[in-house]
């Protein structure tokens, strides 16, 4: 299979396609207003490093954009360029009133156009090929005598984080703490088990793997460090295929009492929803009140209407924008901006939902990942994966049954291919880090997907640090 760098880069960590979308220009205002606040030394440090991850995630001025643009698409005139970069979609910012492109500007584009990966990648069927034995197999194939019971052959992972910062990088005094993260039990995922872990002198809590996100943490005091920090973790799961067969007359009215409901019904931190995405979601299901059906409208609407696009969720985050409100506003998102959406839009109805994930492991497109879930009383947690169902459109060497059908496998049903660290993005870490962090204070992280580092004393972004110095693998065992 033929791909061109930039395609290929993001196919690993899996994409979309779509339609056109509306200009999404992020106000830099809040963290303008942080920084006229910003007195003590901590708070002086903590401003230098989110306006490096501004400049990192938004480094060009026009006349840059056009010669990254010139590059990947040589041969394509000067006019075609300033065409694209003027497309409704493509985000960027104002820095000293002069605008400032995306750092993945090349990618979006070629999200923009599913013609420029239909013809990039002609003779191949991508992600479409490596499933298509799980998608089109009879629905009672290889079940259990119970039919019925949706989670079916498992596959058994064993995985492995290896964090190793060289001695020099780090100060002489202080605290670095890390967050790492670990599978979790699921209705799904089962049997994660912690094989291994060194350093243990320096973990402060438990390992935990029976909750609503897998971590453990470590606390290094820089004092008594002699060596590089080093941090080895092995570990192992299995993770079901998901296969419902749901029977829309038969799904039971929601116990809106307990907890859960109460949970992911909330609108709350990057799973958020307004007015405006409870008046689209009403828009979207129309007269439906069933939840299953409501959902797959919802789910279809995503598929359909918001193509997937790289976000810049460091500065998104340092904003203070909640992901859903990001999708909703520019019409676009990656993975889990999409899963967020699909989430809120679920919630502003009374539908449960979340977003959920870690990593996919499809073979040859392994890889950071989130996908949604939704509720139904009487079946439990349905998973959707419109990111994956939105691959069918990459090519046109399939049929339009095929593809329809690729789609709606997605809603309801899911592979094995998976590595689930958390329920749900706002999930916070724990223990809670004592200090702000380079995020928006206040806020749960994002997604636990890459150990999380706090340490005050540090010149440089502990974050930025320790995803340098970060492995992260798993393989399945009986491959």
């Amino acid at each position: 299979m033929r791909l061109t760098l930039f395609c290929l880069s993001i196919l690993a960590t899996l994409l979309g396609g779509g339609t056109a979308v509306r200009a999404m220009e992020l106000s830099l205002k809040p963290l303008e207003e942080y920084g006229a606040q910003a007195k003590t030394p901590a708070q002086k440090k903590l401003l230098k490093w989110k306006w490096k991850l501004v400049n990192d995630e938004f480094p060009y001025t026009e006349k840059q954009a056009l010669k990254v643009l010139g590059k990947a698409y040589p041969g394509k005139p000067e006019k075609k360029l300033k065409a694209w970069l003027a497309e409704p979609g493509m985000t960027y910012v104002r820095i000293k009133g002069k605008k400032r492109y995306f750092v993945k500007i090349v990618e979006n584009i070629c999200f923009r156009h599913p013609d420029l990966i239909r013809a990039d990648i002609k003779g191949s069927r991508p992600f479409y090929d490596q499933l298509q034995d799980i998608v089109f197999a009879p629905a009672r194939s290889n079940y259990p005598s119970d039919w019925a019971h949706p989670y079916v052959n498992p596959v058994t992972y064993r995985g492995k984080i290896a964090i190793n910062i060289p001695r020099k990088k780090l100060p002489k005094k202080g605290k670095f703490e890390v967050w790492a993260p670990l599978p979790i039990a699921t209705s799904s995922q089962k049997w994660p088990r912690v094989l291994s872990v060194d350093p243990k002198q320096y973990l402060t809590t438990v390992p935990r793997t029976d909750g609503d996100i897998g971590q453990m943490h470590f606390a290094f005091p820089l004092e008594k460090l002699e060596k590089d920090l080093a941090i080895t973790v092995e570990f192992s799961f299995s993770h079901y295929q998901q296969r419902f067969q749901v029977v829309p007359g038969k799904v039971l009215p929601y116990h809106k009492g307990n907890h859960e409901y109460r949970q992911y019904t909330r609108s709350f931190a990057n799973t958020a929803f307004t007015p405006a995405i409870g008046a689209k979601a009403r828009e979207i299901v129309g007269s439906e009140k069933n939840p299953y059906l409501a959902a797959q409208r919802i789910y279809r609407y995503i598929v359909n209407n918001i193509p997937y696009s790289l976000v810049p969720h460091g500065t998104v985050q340092i904003l203070g924008l909640p992901e859903s409100i990001y999708v909703h506003q520019g019409g676009h998102g990656d993975c889990g901006a999409q899963s967020m959406y699909f989430s809120a839009l679920c919630r502003s109805l009374g539908i449960p939902a979340r977003s959920t994930g870690g990593y996919q492991a499809i073979p040859v497109f392994s890889g950071t990942h989130f996908w949604a879930e939704f509720y139904v009383e009487g079946y439990g947690w349905l998973p959707v994966d419109p990111t994956v169902a939105e691959t069918a459109d990459w090519t046109d060497e399939i049929s339009e049954q095929q593809r329809r059908t690729f789609k709606d496998f997605f809603f309801g049903n899911l592979d094995p291919y998976r590595f689930v660290i958390q329920k749900d993005v706002d999930i916070p870490l724990t223990p809670r880090p004592s200090s702000e962090t380079i995020l928006a204070p206040g806020r749960p992280m994002f997604v636990l997907q890459s150990p999380v580092a706090v340490c005050t004393t540090c010149s440089d972004d502990p974050l930025e640090l320790v995803e340098q110095h970060t492995s992260i693998t798993y393989e399945p065992v009986d491959k």
